[in-house]
């Protein structure tokens, strides 16, 4: 009744293998006080769970919410633009997915931003300049995934029977409430045209910068950052996740933070860094800049599963 097939391929580390059971009739009792007998059974509601029988007859039942140790199973996970309709649908693959506890081979899923419901919005219609969430769903009744696209990163509305969620990853509209180019490979997010999300910045102190909106609110761990020279020659630009002490020269950029420079010696006129997105509201970084003016755009993020 134990099927480790699903364990195949899968990363080798604490918590990356499971056992896949199929439903049975009691088992006989064991034999010894030492043994357990664990199994998989009707709920009685239709519903199949764990359930472990011991060397006195007695039956337990395992529930309780879903529990994950170490990482999540996810290999070759792809949230690409639907090539036929790239502005409204969302193609989400993966070799294998966890999700809360189930295991779904070959995921193969497209979301349709136009309708609501499983494989496609959660509620309601696309709204502008807005980040959604790309959730993997799963209905346990019929051991039917599904995806799912919503404004929340923590609690879509799920459809009916889906039970089961994980957040994969985002992607943004436009103007027009229409997808942005972009692409998703495992949990690296890269537009396809950055967005300024700072224009003229001329603090030589550390002065705070929103990503909200840009990145995901809490799931993002690095930030991809362009620096942009507006005007001015020889500057230096210094980025950090936190608030540093000091005016931003040249001669103590590379103490205070994350520092590229304007004379071609690390960013040139135009450079990229990952910046990590540690302070208290992971989406505020900080950047100073020497003298002349700077614009920063966001290229893209790195996130971590929850699950």
């Amino acid at each position: 009744t134990a099927d480790n097939s699903l364990a195949k391929d899968a990363s080798k580390h604490w918590g990356a293998t499971f056992t896949k059971y199929t439903e049975i009739v009691d088992p006989a009792t064991p034999a010894t006080n030492n043994e357990l007998a664990l199994y998989a059974k009707d709920d009685g509601a239709g519903v199949t769970i764990l359930a472990y029988k011991d060397s006195a007859g007695n039956v337990s039942t395992l529930t309780g919410g879903s529990s994950s140790y170490g990482s999540a199973i996810t290999v070759n996970l792809k949230i690409i633009r639907n090539a036929a309709t790239p502005t409204t649908k969302l193609d989400v693959t993966a070799d294998r997915l966890s999700i809360e506890g189930y295991i779904t081979t070959t995921y193969n899923r497209t979301i349709d931003t136009t309708t609501t419901g499983a494989d496609a919005l959660d509620t309601g219609t696309m709204a502008n300049n807005t980040l959604y969430y790309v959730w993997a769903i799963f209905k346990p009744s019929t051991a039917t995934p599904a995806a799912l696209l919503s404004t929340s990163e923590t609690s879509p509305t799920l459809p009916s029977n889906y039970t089961k969620k994980r957040v994969l990853g985002a992607f943004r509209t436009d103007g027009s409430a229409l997808l942005v180019e972009g692409a998703q490979r495992g949990n690296t997010y890269m537009y396809g045209v950055p967005i300024q999300v700072l224009h003229a910045g001329a603090a030589s102190t550390a002065t705070a910068v929103s990503l909200t909106g840009y990145v995901p609110a809490t799931a993002a761990v690095e930030a991809s950052l362009v620096g942009q020279l507006e005007t001015g020659a020889n500057n230096c630009l210094v980025l950090s996740w936190m608030s540093f002490t000091g005016t931003v020269t040249c001669a103590n950029a590379f103490v205070l933070g994350l520092a590229m420079t304007s004379n071609g010696t690390v960013m040139g006129p135009t450079g990229t860094a990952w910046v990590p997105l540690l302070n208290a509201v992971p989406t505020t970084i900080y950047y100073g800049f020497s003298s002349g003016t700077v614009s920063l755009s966001v290229a893209g993020w790195r996130i971590e599963w929850k699950e």
